[in-house]
């Protein structure tokens, strides 16, 4: 391996042991069955994506609370792994960059990027809201490994880095061509990971402080 010189993160179930999507409906009001159940209805194909996205703001929605500010509180009280504060603030101590890349949506990638003291994010989806703060509709991709990828190029672009001198750690399918691409994925292990990213992984770890000593090797 190349002399590492930025390590990209996944966000959800990585840096934070939430799923920032359900943990959203759930803190909002709404039914995290009724969310699941919209999702699931998407990827068997029973319903389009725009029909999905529709039925799920329908539900926020309901609930009365899809406000802006209410949602950057909500965002500010969920956690962060134990170590992610130390993890980080040790590879910039090294001069290593560190970059965000989520599936997540941009505003919550906002709020775990300054809470972190990271300078790069990028993000998956975008909350739209009106002029009084109201949420309005959202952005959404299901193609995220591949989104992901271009962001990553993007921010290699940007620091005229080599992917091989990059360390992707992540836990979930949407993290799979980053893994691929860099040969350097590092998977935070946890349940429901595939054959198809065990099978790209370059290391696995049980803990994200675990990542000092593959850099120190």
């Amino acid at each position: 391996m190349n002399k590492v010189k930025a390590v990209i993160f996944d966000i959800d179930g990585t840096l934070s042991p939430e799923n920032s999507w359900t943990a959203f409906s759930r803190d909002l009001g709404s039914s995290v069955a009724d969310h699941l159940a919209i999702f699931h209805d998407h990827l068997k194909g029973h319903i389009g994506l725009d029909q999905s996205k529709k039925m799920l703001l329908e539900l926020w929605l309901k609930t009365g609370n899809a406000k802006k500010q209410y949602i950057e509180t909500m965002y500010a009280g969920w956690p962060l792994r134990d170590d992610a504060k130390e993890v980080v603030d040790w590879l910039q101590s090294k001069d290593i960059r560190v970059c965000l890349i989520t599936g997540s949506v941009d505003l919550y990638a906002e709020h775990i990027a300054r809470r972190l003291g990271v300078e790069d994010y990028y993000a998956n989806a975008t909350l739209l809201f009106d002029q009084d703060g109201s949420l309005e509709s959202f952005n959404y991709t299901t193609d995220q490994a591949e989104v992901k990828l271009q962001q990553f190029r993007e921010f290699c672009k940007k620091y005229g880095l080599k992917e091989s001198e990059c360390i992707a750690v992540g836990d979930g399918d949407n993290d799979i061509e980053l893994f691929r691409h860099t040969s350097n994925g590092v998977l935070l292990t946890g349940s429901g990971i595939s054959n198809e990213l065990q099978k790209a992984t370059w290391q696995s770890i049980d803990r994200l402080g675990q990542l000092k000593n593959l850099i120190q090797q």
